[in-house]
């Protein structure tokens, strides 16, 4: 359904700015 795959788009999304926000904290 379209919800799933804008929740996997959200996910990825997600993980991306987590690494960068993860290498700006540090």
């Amino acid at each position: 359904t379209e919800s799933e795959l804008i929740m996997n788009v959200i996910r990825s999304r997600l993980r991306e700015t987590g690494r960068n926000w993860r290498h700006v904290y540090k």
